[in-house]
Parts: structure tokens; C-alpha cells; sequence
């Protein structure tokens, strides 16, 4: 919608207008709204945001990561990992969750502190080397407060691009 030399028009504020009069007429007392910010933090759009009333609910960091990884650093990875999860399982798939998994969480919480975050993450990342044709650039978003991903994240060799912030407006 936007761009540099688009703004103050008006248009953002006539849609905010109406889509907060369509979703009052709807009985919806939130509205959330998704911004992208360098990582700065400050964009023209959480400055609209703020502007309109809307509060800061989830900062999360959007990360990239250039694959595939060496298997030397995989290899490193699951080393420090095997000892923490004995008598654990780790399922992938392709395409579908099996049915049996689908109300499945990923790591419970009694579980937490055996690595398997890091053991799941590492298995993934496999899994999807070795469909890869060539080259690719991974995605992921984590809320800034999930330190634990955040460190694994790091070990894997993710790097920082951009903020994306989740705003929220009570009506």
C-alpha cells in the first residue's frame, strides 16, 4: 500500500477507519495489525500504529539462514545433543502430520531442558537438505522474549533481518 513518498494521504486512516467500524459492527473488541520494521525498530508503519491507538503486543525477530549447513556443524549439533534425549523419539514426515501427531505438542513442558529443541531443530534442518535441489535461504520468526529458540537459532547460525511486530487496538 505504501511506499517512500506515498504517505500521509489519508488512505491508511480512512481504512483504519472503516475496517474499526466494520469490526465494532461485528462485535470484535481487538484489532491486530502486523508491521515489518528494520531492525531499528521504528517504521513508518508502527509509527501509524501507535498513532492510531494501537499498543505493542508480540516483538518478534524475523532470522535467515543461508542453506545447506555443513555436516560437520549438524554433526556437531546432534553430538551435544544425544546424551540429553535418550528415550526420546523424534518423528519427520513430508507434506502431512500423521494423524496420531496432530494434537501433538513439539516439546512439553515437563520435557523442557533435555535439548530437544535443538535436537528437533537439527533433524529438520537435515531432512530438508536432503530434498534441496541447491541453495535456499531458511525463514523463521521468534518472539524476542523465546530465549531458548533464539539461542538454538543462533548455534544454527541465523542471522537478524527484520523485526515483525504484531500490534493490537482495543475498540
Amino acid at each position: 500500500m505504501g511506499g517512500p513518498g506515498r504517505g500521509q494521504r489519508g488512505i491508511g486512516s480512512a481504512l483504519f477507519a472503516q475496517a474499526s467500524k466494520i469490526a465494532a459492527g461485528n462485535r470484535r473488541t481487538v484489532l491486530q495489525a502486523e508491521v515489518d520494521a528494520p531492525m531499528s525498530g521504528v517504521s513508518p508503519g508502527s509509527e501509524f500504529a501507535r498513532a492510531c491507538g494501537f499498543t505493542l503486543a508480540n516483538p518478534e525477530v524475523h532470522r535467515v539462514l543461508e542453506l545447506p549447513l555443513s555436516e560437520a556443524l549438524l554433526d556437531e549439533l546432534t553430538a551435544k545433543t544425544a546424551e540429553r534425549h535418550e528415550g526420546y523419539r523424534m518423528v519427520t514426515w513430508r507434506d502431512r502430520c500423521p494423524d496420531e501427531l496432530v494434537d501433538a505438542y513439539l516439546v512439553k513442558p515437563a520435557h523442557r531442558g533435555h535439548r530437544l529443541g535443538l535436537a528437533m531443530k537439527v533433524r529438520n534442518h537435515r531432512h530438508v537438505q536432503d530434498a534441496l535441489d541447491g541453495p535456499v535461504v531458511a525463514h523463521t520468526w521468534n518472539a524476542e522474549q523465546n530465549t531458548h529458540m533464539n539461542a538454538i537459532n543462533a548455534l544454527l547460525g541465523y542471522r537478524q533481518v527484520e523485526h515483525c511486530q504484531e500490534w493490537q487496538r482495543q475498540l
